[in-house]
């Protein structure tokens, strides 16, 4: 997969065509590096880029649910990587 991650167009240049020349453009690197699809993250609340991915062709595939825990200090050094191993108990 070639990932598409923090996308963005200039407003003023929204829908001229410029976001999807810019998918395509990672859509050939991708197929140079052997990639077999183009993914997207795209924020639930993004009323725009839903609607333009679509458009061009990607479908949803995956929903992330999430909740901010109570107590947690926010923006407070990186989140830990949990591993499998550590997820059934172990190290």
């Amino acid at each position: 997969m070639v990932s598409m991650e923090h996308l963005a167009v200039d407003p003023g240049r929204a829908r001229s065509g410029v976001g999807a020349a810019l998918v395509d453009a990672v859509r050939d690197v991708g197929r140079r590096a052997g990639c077999r699809r183009p993914v997207a993250s795209v924020w639930e609340f993004d009323d725009a880029a839903r609607p333009f991915y679509q458009a061009i062709g990607l479908r949803p595939m995956q929903v992330r649910m999430d909740q901010p825990l109570q107590g947690a200090a926010a923006g407070r050094g990186p989140v830990p990587h949990i591993t499998p191993a550590a997820r059934r108990g172990g190290r």
